[in-house]
Parts: C-alpha cells; sequence; structure tokens
C-alpha cells in the first residue's frame, strides 16, 4: 500500500471517527465511515450499521440529490454480488446524482476489489482514492486480513506484573492491574468477534467472558462468542460459560463422545479439531481456518501460559496487548507465556509500532506482530 496518501482530509478524518465508532456493531461486514459534503459544508456523516442494515454511504446519501456534493468514504463502496443482503452502495451513489467520491482504501473482498472503483467511474463519476489510507488500513487490520487469508485476525492479551507472571505460585490473580486497566481490556472484548481461553483458565476462573466495559450500554455492543480450547474433555457442565449462548468448545476426537454430547445439550456448539502435534490440545491452525470459514474476523486470546505459548510458538499471533502491574511476583509464580520454542533472541517475536499507554497505576504495551502484514 505503498502508493496509496499518507494525508488524511479533514472529511475523512470525521468519516474515519464515524468508521471507529461502528467497529463494535458491523462484524462480518466492515466498520465504515462516510460523510456527505457540499460547497464546504458537512450534509451528512454516518457508518455502516448492524450486519444486514444500511452501508455508511447509503445512509450518508439518503435519497438526497446533490449532484454538486461530493461523498468521502473509508472503504470502496460494494458491489451486487450473489447473497448480498442490501443494495450495492455503487448504485445508491450513483442513482443520487453525486459526482464526485473520495475514498480511502480499496475493498480487499474478491467480490468487491476495484470493481467499485469500476462502476463509479464507467457513470462519469470522479473517484480518488487515497486519503487517510494508513489510519483506514491500521483500523479495518481484522477486516484486511479476513479477505485477504480467509482467517481471523488474533490480538494476544495478558495482565502480568513487572516480572511477567499472571499469577503467584498458588494461582492468586485477582487483580494484578487495576480497574482502568480492566476496563479497557473490556472495550477491547466488546468489538472483537471471539474470546478465546484454554479449559484450565476456565475451570480454575470459572469465568463468565462477557464484556463489561462502564461507558458503552449493551445496544452499543455485541458480545463476543467465547471459545473454550478443550482437547481432552476437561470443562464441567456447570461451568458459567455454559449458562449463556455463544459458547464454542474446541476439542480433538480425544475427548469422549459423551461428555460433547452433555456440553452440546447445554447449548454450546462443538468444533472437533485434529490434536496438536505433541498430542496434547488441539490443532490451532484448523481451528483459525474453522472459524475463519465462519466469518468470524477478530479474536483475543486471554490465556493462560500455555494457550498464548502455543499461539506464540506457531505464529498464530497478529498483535499483543500487554497489560503491566507496578508490582513484583517472583520466580515462583506463573509465566504469562510458558513457551515460544524460542532459541535465540533473534527467533523471538518483536513488536512493530508500539505504543505504551500510561492506565493509573498500570502501564499497556501494544503493538504488531508475527508474519501478517496488510
Amino acid at each position: 500500500m505503498s502508493s496509496q496518501k499518507e494525508k488524511t482530509s479533514p472529511f475523512m478524518a470525521k468519516a474515519i471517527e464515524a468508521a471507529r465508532g461502528a467497529k463494535n456493531i458491523t462484524s462480518p461486514n466492515p466498520w465504515v465511515g462516510a460523510l456527505l459534503e457540499q460547497q464546504g459544508e458537512v450534509i451528512n456523516v454516518s457508518s455502516t450499521g448492524k450486519y444486514g442494515a444500511a452501508h455508511a454511504e447509503a445512509q450518508a446519501l439518503q435519497g438526497k440529490q446533490l449532484p454538486g456534493g461530493t461523498l468521502y468514504t473509508t472503504l470502496e463502496p460494494c458491489v451486487a454480488f450473489e447473497g448480498k443482503r442490501t443494495q450495492a452502495c455503487t448504485e445508491i451513489i450513483i442513482e443520487s446524482g453525486i459526482k464526485k467520491v473520495i475514498i480511502g482504501i480499496k475493498d480487499p473482498d474478491s467480490r468487491v476489489k476495484g470493481n467499485g472503483l469500476i462502476q463509479l467511474r464507467e457513470a462519469g463519476i470522479e473517484v480518488e482514492i487515497g486519503d487517510g489510507a494508513a489510519e483506514i488500513t491500521s483500523l479495518l487490520r481484522p477486516y484486511i486480513k479476513h479477505r485477504q487469508t480467509g482467517l481471523p485476525y488474533v490480538i494476544a492479551k495478558f495482565a502480568a506484573s513487572l516480572d511477567g507472571k499472571i499469577a503467584t505460585k498458588t494461582g492468586a490473580s485477582h487483580w494484578i492491574t487495576g480497574e482502568k486497566a480492566r476496563d479497557t481490556a473490556h472495550l477491547q472484548r466488546a468489538w472483537v468477534d471471539g474470546v478465546i481461553i484454554g479449559s484450565g483458565t476456565a475451570i480454575s476462573d470459572n469465568p463468565s467472558l462477557t464484556a463489561r466495559p462502564q461507558n458503552l450500554s449493551t445496544t452499543q455492543f455485541t458480545q463476543p462468542l467465547r471459545i473454550v480450547l478443550d482437547g481432552s474433555g476437561r470443562l464441567p457442565i456447570d461451568s458459567k460459560l455454559l449458562k449463556s449462548t455463544g459458547t464454542i468448545i474446541a476439542t480433538s476426537s480425544k475427548s469422549e463422545k459423551k461428555w460433547r454430547e452433555s456440553l452440546a445439550e447445554q447449548g454450546a456448539q462443538i468444533i472437533i479439531c485434529e490434536p496438536s502435534q505433541n498430542g496434547i490440545g488441539i490443532n490451532l491452525e484448523q481451528l483459525l481456518q474453522v472459524l475463519g470459514a465462519r466469518s468470524i474476523l477478530s479474536l483475543w486470546v486471554e490465556g493462560g501460559s500455555q494457550v498464548l505459548g502455543s499461539f506464540f510458538s506457531q505464529d498464530l499471533i497478529d498483535e499483543l496487548w500487554a497489560f503491566i502491574a507496578p508490582i513484583i511476583i517472583g520466580g515462583d509464580g506463573l509465566s504469562a507465556i510458558s513457551t515460544t520454542s524460542t532459541n535465540t533472541l533473534i527467533e523471538a517475536p518483536h513488536l512493530r509500532e508500539i505504543i505504551i499507554e500510561k492506565l493509573e497505576q498500570d502501564f499497556l504495551i501494544r503493538g504488531f506482530t508475527g508474519n501478517w502484514n496488510p
């Protein structure tokens, strides 16, 4: 994407802000923002609604006839294709009489990719592309990765002490970080499609894994799927995770059929994967392929230690959020990541484009990792 412009115009900046506000609700559609402008005046700003609702461009236009106006949109407008649930945005734009459209980035979806630009230009509309491209690309990383690879975008998260421990030797871990850090993590849960933990964490903590951000109402986001990795069939049927819909148990054929059936009776979805190479867990690459095929765009991997180690050692992490508390637990505590199978510092996973934030007494260190880049 080196050919794309790096600058962002004030009008596109407003469209990007609208897109960011829709991040919690649009999946598996992309979170898109649009702005309608005429003679320097903002006529309308909008964002894509929940899956199946009107897209940002359609909401910005709202049937208006403004041939002298300009439409700014963060992503290439969609075209008609089989199975589409809404009218193509290119058709709506053409019908509106708009003569100029400024687009942030092309849509990586193979059904659209460049076709939206062609249709608009063939209709006599002036089209520019690249305004705000770098910022929009960063915002849409999960969507872009899914459309390019068919796989979800995977974010690893842990909360640890200064010496990298997530629990004491007795297993105590509540709470290592403070309220601000915990709420920040809940805000992240509120936009991803799924949260992953291992069966050990599910048994020891018995969490609900719901998103509970302080400043968002339940109408402003969709609860993520709760995904438990349990290759051998350990999760008890009275687990909190089985008391609400949206729980997936990823297991292997090594687990007992009766156990799988009992969990299914509780409402859990069961995904049977091949065992991992060491025979202990499940094949994570296969699981990601299955989840990607189900239009899961983003995953928030919370642990425990062995789960995070497995994801890192197989280079399946795209981004890391590490919440660090100003405490020391010591050598007998549980490490945040069990192993990455790294022998040298050169081989160790490194972060790119690092951001460090202070969250009251704690710090958040986040950045991109792994081999994939948009």
